[in-house]
This record gives C-alpha cells, sequence and structure tokens, in this order.
C-alpha cells in the first residue's frame, strides 16, 4: 500500500537510482510512495525526485501509525 522512504532511503526514488523504473511500476499500481523532505534537503535530493511525493516526517509517521503491518528493509 505505502512505500516510505527516509535516510539513506530517499535517494533510492532519485535521478540515477537502479529502481526508479520499479518504483514507478508500483507506483502506477496504485502504491503510495512518500519521500521524507528533510532527508532529501540534507542530501541535497530535492529537485531529483523522480518518483512518489514529497512529505514531511509527520506523512511519515501517520502512515506508520494506520498501518496494519510494518515491514522494515
Amino acid at each position: 500500500e505505502t512505500v516510505l522512504f527516509y535516510a539513506d532511503g530517499v535517494k533510492l526514488a532519485c535521478e540515477g537510482s537502479a529502481v526508479v523504473d520499479s518504483l514507478k511500476a508500483l507506483e502506477k499500481k496504485g502504491t503510495r510512495l512518500i519521500l521524507c523532505r528533510t532527508c532529501l534537503d540534507y542530501f541535497g535530493l530535492l529537485d531529483k525526485v523522480a518518483v512518489g511525493s514529497v512529505g514531511k516526517m509527520a506523512n511519515i509517521v501517520a502512515a506508520l501509525e494506520e498501518a496494519t503491518k510494518v515491514v522494515t528493509v
């Protein structure tokens, strides 16, 4: 349903990532992809986002609280 990207994980959804096409396919099937704005700012990647939506940590925490199951990779 939702994939959350924070810390180094935001790099996966940015230009040049080997998994951008796979993430786009997931998004096209209805998966919500949320990237941490603070993390993107930290790495200087805010303008390099290739897939997903930029959110705040509050969006990430809300998604975690709503989830019935959380898998951490």
